[in-house]
């Protein structure tokens, strides 16, 4: 008798244990446009998209709601209306304890026992994979990804000497450095030859491990306590930054007046500096009556100093060549056009 109360007491502990995981596995539609997720470990994951292209992936294991990032001055990401027709979306259960949030672009398993993701195309091709659930610390937030044996990747701002990232890991902060593995404008953003683009909502400095560590894996490290982050499905890098765009706003592009012959400062100064600066600047040649060439090419006066002198006035007499000829022909023709084009009919 004893023995038999045992063994449903036992049976009675198995079955409840069993309701309350099926009851912890669950999701909810807090809106049109959302899915949120509570899988076996007690986390929630949320699935937003801003596009049947695009959705964005958060979760905070301190409870906390989706929420812009936190920025000293105050500062925003996102455009003010970065969202486009979603359409419909499709949430059900799929094979090997996934659920699936589809559109009609793009497919996301998160599994239901640690919130993994599986990102697939519209025509259900694997595009990555995530290797293992993600990490939380008190101050920093890890995604580990899949990465295929040809797969490449761009972006991450301003990477002083590269802009190829396979193999290499990445900065995602300002360490005001120019020359070569400096990074001086990141951007929490890049794009894969594999048909998908990341961007880490946030502007808490970062680092991007792509393969250098491990070459079958990239890792995302921000110093975050919360996962938040876009997920771009598209092909090739055009659809992908215009995706990006979507979100940030198009870049500004002056016009062909605006711009100016050179960035000279940021990329010869190391060849300088093994040569001592000169005490008294020379006096830079001039062709009256046009300005001087330093307001021609503004990086010019910080440089020259710092030059060997041989190469110093082999510049300036390059400098003046192109200054009378920009003068001549390339500079005119580009007022002209600016002329032209502002009284030209709308």
């Amino acid at each position: 008798m004893r023995q038999f109360v045992q063994q449903a007491v036992c049976l009675l502990a198995i079955m409840l244990l069993a309701a309350n995981t099926a009851s912890a596995q669950s999701f909810t539609r807090p809106s049109a446009t959302s899915v949120d997720f509570t899988c076996a470990d007690g986390k929630h994951y949320i699935l937003d998209f801003y596009g049947p292209n695009i959705v964005r992936l958060f979760s905070d294991p301190a409870g906390g709601q989706m929420r812009q990032p936190e920025a000293t001055p105050p500062a925003e990401i996102l455009v003010k209306n970065p969202r486009r027709d979603v359409g419909t979306i499709s949430v059900s259960e799929v094979a090997g304890g996934y659920w699936a949030a589809q559109t009609t672009k793009m497919k996301v398993k998160v599994r239901k026992a640690d919130g993994i993701i599986v990102l697939y195309d519209a025509e259900g091709h694997h595009l990555v994979t995530q290797m293992e659930p993600t990490l939380f610390e008190p101050a920093r937030t890890s995604v580990v990804l899949s990465c295929k044996p040809s797969e490449y990747f761009f972006g991450g701002g301003v990477q002083n000497g590269r802009f190829s990232h396979r193999g290499r890991v990445i900065a995602i902060e300002n360490t005001n450095n120019w020359v070569d593995g400096g990074v001086t404008s990141p951007a929490p953003f890049f794009w894969s030859t594999g048909g998908y683009a990341i961007m880490p909502y946030t502007f808490r400095p970062g680092k991007y491990d792509f393969g250098a560590t491990n070459t079958a894996q990239v890792r995302l490290t921000h110093d975050t306590s919360y996962l938040d982050l876009f997920l771009m499905v598209n092909q090739g890098c055009v659809p992908l930054l215009r995706d990006y765009y979507q979100l940030t706003g198009n870049p500004v592009l002056l016009p062909k007046f605006g711009f100016y012959e050179g960035h000279l400062n940021a990329y010869t100064k190391t060849i300088g500096l093994r040569n001592p600066p000169l005490k008294r600047r020379p006096q830079m040649p001039t062709c009256p009556p046009y300005p001087p060439l330093h307001t021609m090419l503004p990086w010019v006066g910080s440089w020259a100093p710092m030059a060997p002198f041989s190469l110093r006035t082999g510049y300036v007499t390059r400098s003046r060549r192109l200054t009378t000829a920009a003068y001549a022909r390339a500079l005119m023709v580009n007022l002209k056009a600016a002329t032209s084009s502002l009284h030209a009919p709308s």
